[in-house]
């Protein structure tokens, strides 16, 4: 099943394909990869978060 995510990305990727302005071309894989970064933030705070939330030092506190 595709995410929006994946979507989005391959939206982006057809319209830098279809671009003929170098601007454009850049912008959009600019943002692709500004959304594969965000991507991975999102990932490692989220597991940071469930390790903080299970350490059995903070349960201590």
């Amino acid at each position: 099943m595709e995410t929006e995510l994946d979507w989005l990305k391959e939206q982006l990727e057809q319209l830098a394909k279809n671009s003929r302005e170098y601007q454009h071309r850049a912008l959009f894989l600019g943002l692709q990869q500004l959304l594969v970064e965000q991507q991975k933030r999102k990932e490692q705070l989220q597991g940071r978060l469930d390790g903080e939330l299970w350490s059995p030092k903070k349960w201590e506190e």
